[in-house]
């Protein structure tokens, strides 16, 4: 008889008989690639934000600790504060009490 079209003549082996051409023979695998790169794209992701976190974990906490210490000014730096501002205030004082005086000028008449 003649040989079947799903013999190797070669071999004694039988081929696997031809399918339907819409069918594609991919391993499962394939179909999950881009999940799997999505999800160790983001595990990396997260390894590394951690890592980031862990090594200037001690710049945040002294901001915290700098943050939560109230701010006290020495005597010779508070005079110099008050030094600094009291031009501006006596200029201030002056226009009010101008005003204030031109009001009680205008009660008066």
């Amino acid at each position: 008889p003649p040989p079947s079209p799903h013999t190797n003549i070669m071999s004694s082996n039988p081929i696997a008989p031809r399918t339907d051409r819409n069918f594609r023979n991919i391993p499962i695998t394939r179909f999950f690639r881009l999940g799997f790169m999505s999800f160790y794209t983001a595990l990396s992701c997260a390894a590394y934000g951690l890592y980031w976190y862990k090594t200037n974990e001690h710049k945040f906490q002294m901001k915290r600790e700098f943050e939560s210490k109230p701010i006290i000014l020495t005597p010779y730096e508070s005079a110099l504060v008050y030094e600094s501002l009291l031009p501006k205030y006596q200029e201030k004082w002056a226009r009010e009490k101008a005003a204030r005086q031109e009001e009680d000028d205008d009660d008066e008449l």
